[in-house]
């Protein structure tokens, strides 16, 4: 019998509620799901290595159809890997604690070492998110041509082992639905009032054209009659509706942000979308779905939304086109593992 090849990936913790286990899973997105339909081929054997003050050892996740390894350092983790060490080894992004044992993982004798970061490189980010180790890395992973090529300019990383794979949405979840119509925009927000997701441009932008905008996953300590927020993050179900249910995506957040799927998800409603030209990833995602970019102030973005909501444009054909589809990141992890990309 052949054995088994190992992979495995060490993942950030999120804070998802599962009803098969005190705690949290990683939320589902694409990657996760890429990492379901891997655990499904009977040649790997593939686990989450994840840290966790709920849950400690092994759980079998059936909901997701994966096999979690939680711990309760980041430590724990790399003595864990020095005693059964993996062929391949993906280090989801992390801003903190994860950070500190790069040095160590790349001291590990994984056949293949991938990095997968969403992150934006900052302007003075070398400390934060990119050290000498990475450059030891066998691969990185990020979601746009942005990202690459501050990797390339900024710190030398050869251009052969960046892979461009961003996160998509489930097209059978995601789609265009007939609901009445509650709102003019949406802003899907998690935390709300932080700088970086900058929700006032859009509230006020949306004050400008006395239209409607709704936030789910953002609280804001003033009340704006325009403005409907659900404090809690939306389930992918609830949040489907939700975009149906608007007529408009507007997101201006900053370069800080990290190249959220939830344009994904409003393209394949087919809603019309509306960012700011300051976040890299933002635009890359938008421009090429044939979005609509806006100065980073709410008069230029309620003009934008102002456009957005005159045209009408298939965002769902043009995810086919570009090859956006659930399976993308599957694909690119599957390539690597098959030696595709030596």
């Amino acid at each position: 019998m052949n054995k088994k090849i190992k992979v495995y990936f060490i993942w950030h913790w999120q804070k998802k509620t599962s009803e098969e286990l005190k705690g949290a899973f990683a939320a589902f997105d694409s990657m996760i799901h890429a990492i379901a339909l891997l655990s499904k081929d009977p040649g790997y054997s593939v686990k989450i290595l994840t840290v966790s003050n709920a849950n400690h050892g092994p759980f079998e996740s059936v909901e997701q159809g994966i096999n979690y390894v939680f711990f309760k350092t980041a430590e724990e983790i790399a003595n864990f890997m020095k005693n059964d060490q993996p062929d391949f080894l993906f280090l989801n992004h992390h801003s903190r604690g994860y950070r500190k044992f790069i040095k160590e993982l790349v001291k590990l004798k994984a056949k293949k070492t991938i990095y997968y970061s969403a992150s934006i490189i900052y302007k003075n980010p070398f400390k934060q998110y990119v050290t000498k180790h990475h450059k030891k890395l066998d691969f990185h992973m990020v979601h746009h041509e942005y990202q690459k090529q501050q990797l390339i300019d900024k710190f030398k990383i050869d251009s052969s082992k960046i892979i461009i794979a961003p996160k998509t949405a489930d097209l059978d979840l995601f789609k265009e639905m007939k609901m009445e119509k509650k709102w003019d925009c949406i802003y899907p927000c998690r935390g709300g009032e932080r700088s970086c997701k900058r929700p006032m441009i859009a509230i006020n932008a949306c004050k400008i054209l006395s239209k409607s905008i709704c936030f789910p996953g953002a609280k804001f300590k003033g009340n704006y009659p325009w403005v409907t927020t659900f404090e809690k993050w939306q389930t992918p179900e609830d949040l489907s509706v939700l975009y149906n249910q608007s007529r408009c995506l507007v997101i201006t957040s900053n370069y800080k942000e990290m190249g959220p799927r939830v344009i994904m998800e409003a393209a394949a409603c087919n809603l019309p979308i509306v960012c700011c030209s300051d976040s890299p990833a933002n635009v890359s995602h938008v421009t090429k779905l044939g979005g609509f970019i806006a100065e980073p102030n709410p008069e230029d973005v309620a003009r934008k939304i102002q456009l957005a909501l005159k045209t009408k444009v298939d965002y769902r054909s043009h995810l086919n086109e570009l090859g956006l589809d659930y399976e993308l990141v599957y694909r690119k992890v599957k390539d690597i593992l098959d030696g595709e990309i030596n």
